[in-house]
């Protein structure tokens, strides 16, 4: 069974520009993401994962994203929009990732929600006024490894492939540090980095695969639902 996940974050992009972004929205209001919430919320969604792909529970997982995502974590109300594929459910994931990502002061999510607005736009499923590079860029200097890894392979390895190595190798260090705090998700998203590279030639073939084996194993124990999938 191919992981919902994969198609989401491992898509081509679309490039859509503008300038003026932060001025769109500077001015909303912040969010109030704790850090407890938010490492509940990261727990919900890897449940709704397994739930999904390991239980064959579709009502369940549902149900786990939509609790998530009532813990305004917006890359849950991503995933749930992406299932339902409402329009009002679409909006309110773009609101809550918009506010999350222009939060004044920033959230522990706030990083994360930049890449995830980036991914959505991407998909053509949020405004395209928004700037797609910047929002990644955006991300990874609030430290969410996935938006360095994007920015990177998306972006810079057309352009700077130094630069480009860079964020790949500080996307592994903030998402592997996060495995290791035992985030079955970040497991689970390092594996995919090993598996789908910024640029060929990167990584010996054999450690690569022994990369891949390791982390979607380690996300799997987790309790993580895709990494159980990709690890098959």
């Amino acid at each position: 069974m191919p992981s919902l996940l994969k198609g989401l974050l491992l898509c081509s992009t679309l490039l859509i520009n503008n300038n003026n972004n932060t001025a769109l929205f500077g001015n909303v209001n912040k969010t109030t993401n704790s850090e407890d919430s938010y490492n509940k919320a990261t727990r919900l969604l890897s449940q709704s994962s397994y739930a999904e792909l390991i239980s064959n529970n579709e009502q369940l997982a549902q149900r786990l994203k939509k609790e998530a995502c009532d813990l305004n974590l917006g890359r849950a109300c991503w995933y749930y929009a992406y299932q339902t594929n409402d329009v009002e459910d679409m909006k309110h994931a773009e609101n809550i990732l918009t506010k999350d990502c222009f939060a004044t002061p920033t959230t522990i999510s706030s990083g994360e929600s930049c890449t995830y607005l980036g991914i959505m736009l991407s998909q053509g499923k949020a405004g395209a006024s928004l700037n797609e590079e910047e929002l990644y860029l955006m991300g990874c200097d609030l430290n969410d490894g996935w938006g360095c890894y994007r920015l990177a392979k998306d972006f810079l390895s057309y352009e700077n492939l130094e630069e480009a190595k860079e964020k790949n190798d500080k996307a592994l260090q903030i998402l592997t540090k996060e495995c290791e705090s035992n985030i079955g998700s970040s497991c689970y998203l390092v594996g995919s980095i090993y598996e789908q590279p910024f640029t060929e030639n990167w990584i010996d073939f054999h450690k690569q695969t022994r990369m891949i084996q390791y982390f979607y194993n380690k996300g799997c124990e987790l309790g993580d639902g895709d990494s159980c999938v990709a690890k098959q």
